[in-house]
């Protein structure tokens, strides 16, 4: 059996994979399995990653599903006690596996560790996301009923697939990743229901590398981005949390709602951001972050605003624009 099985989903990433599976071949821990499940790729990437030559690395084919759907086949193939989900376009530094890996076995009670990363173009680690932590130095978090919104907003924006190493066991317990139809936030949609079961651990070392332009984040100022699972349907995180967590997640899901309405609104679809607001937040909530933004993205005044908003961000760095990714 491997120490660790690592899944990749494959979409259409033809151009980068290859750099992804290298970055794998390159750890110096050596007892891993690689699954790669090719999402219907139309590309070739499959045939790439076929011809990459080591034992240790396979290919699964399946119709395109979604990112979701790919990682919870790969899931049901793995055999190890850890797992780590690498997206295609990504990388990883040569002691990835065996930092996070050590991490965890230090810490038996973790469900999981998120490390830093650089973005790609630019190199910049993002240090935004770790100060938006509120973690002081490193170390094992969980969920209380004292979590401050704005801590878990920002724990959960660090927790990215290719930046992650969980317990197999965790992430079945919890379901895996979503599918049903949504091809954004399926993994933080698993990442919750996981966090507010078991005690997560965070650390800023830079051990990946996030290709922004190559990937589905910069997609915000492309298109409008679709709504989050839990906020079409909140009952798929109630229904995880314990009952002493559920006043924080429902002041999570307020937040996100909030976040969500304003990018609407950012793209001119008031229309949806009021629904969405109208759901859930009310006028007790002015204290929640972003009320504000979420309330004008509600009203067609918006219309304009976003418009200025839209040609300013294209304008900008792609690592700028990715400000809207969580």
């Amino acid at each position: 059996m491997p120490l660790v099985s690592v899944i990749v989903p494959l979409y259409d990433k033809a151009s980068y994979v290859l750099r992804s599976l290298a970055s794998v071949a390159a750890q110096t821990v050596e007892d891993f399995e690689v699954i790669v499940v090719d999402d219907g790729s139309t590309d070739g990437g499959g045939d790439v990653v076929a011809g990459f030559s080591d034992s240790r690395f396979r290919l699964i084919g399946q119709t395109n599903a979604g990112p979701g759907a790919a990682r919870n086949r790969g899931l049901r193939e793995a055999q190890a006690p850890y797992v780590a989900f690498l997206d295609a376009d990504d990388t990883w530094s040569p002691n990835f596996l065996s930092e996070n890996v050590s991490i965890l076995e230090r810490y038996p009670t973790a469900a999981a560790v998120c490390c830093g990363w650089y973005e790609q173009p630019g190199g910049a680690f993002p240090a935004k996301w770790w100060r938006d932590c509120h973690i002081d130095g490193e170390g094992l978090v969980a969920i209380s009923p004292a979590t401050k919104t704005e801590q878990l907003v920002g724990l959960i924006a660090y927790t990215n697939p290719s930046t992650m190493l969980t317990r197999s066991d965790s992430v079945r317990r919890w379901g895996g990743f979503y599918e049903g139809g949504s091809r954004y936030g399926e993994d933080a949609t698993l990442w919750l229901k996981m966090f507010l079961n078991e005690p997560f651990y965070f650390h800023a070392r830079q051990l990946a590398t996030m290709d922004v332009q190559a990937s589905e984040l910069c997609r915000n100022y492309r298109t409008v981005r679709p709504i989050e699972p839990f906020l079409l349907d909140e009952r798929i995180l109630l229904e995880a949390c314990p009952p002493p967590l559920i006043p924080v997640l429902q002041r999570f899901i307020k937040a996100r709602a909030c976040k969500t309405a304003s990018v609407l609104g950012f793209w001119g679809e008031w229309r949806r951001a009021n629904e969405l607001a109208r759901r859930f937040i009310s006028p007790r909530d002015w204290h929640t972050p972003l009320f504000a933004l979420a309330v004008l993205s509600s009203s067609p005044l918006v219309m304009p605003i976003g418009w200025a908003a839209r040609s300013l961000a294209m304008r900008q760095s792609p690592a700028r624009r990715d400000s809207l990714r969580t």
